[in-house]
């Protein structure tokens, strides 16, 4: 006896695939639709008022910059900062005077002393650190040094 080989028909898959549909157009829209929305694009349009002073501000800071400080409070400030830099931090002086901490940096610098603590501080950080993010720091170091000489 003979097995009989299963015989294999075949199927026209292209009667019933269906093509994906496509995604809705402008021009595929019925003509008796197009003017309604494009009248209702017109009234949003219009409804909208381009008025600047209603757009919000691309600074955090919206007040406007205060030159109060005289000679003598740029004085006050120096002296404060080099007799007591601990307490007399550059927000603390700020915050006192009603500046910025970026203007009292300007203004005056931390004592030698001050200066000296924030290097120990450093190179106590820096001393438990690993082999890679010390490599990963120095290569940082030589990229901004490449930046200032253009390369």
């Amino acid at each position: 006896m003979r097995h009989s080989e299963p015989q294999i028909k075949a199927v026209n898959t292209s009667s019933t695939t269906r093509r994906p549909a496509l995604p809705p157009s402008i021009t595929r829209q019925t003509s008796s639709c197009l003017p309604m929305m494009l009248e209702e694009k017109i009234q949003i349009a219009s409804s909208q008022t381009h008025d600047p002073s209603n757009l919000p501000t691309v600074y955090k800071n919206n007040e406007p910059n205060k030159y109060h400080l005289t000679p003598a409070d740029i004085e006050e400030i120096r002296k404060l900062r080099l007799s007591d830099p601990m307490t007399w931090s550059r927000y603390k002086l700020a915050k006192r005077f009603d500046c910025s901490a970026l203007f009292i940096a300007m203004v005056c610098e931390a004592s030698p002393e001050k200066k000296e603590i924030q290097k120990q501080v450093l190179e106590a950080v820096q001393s438990r650190w690993g082999p890679k993010r010390r490599m990963a720091r120095e290569d940082r170091q030589l990229r901004r040094e490449a930046w200032g000489r253009d390369e």
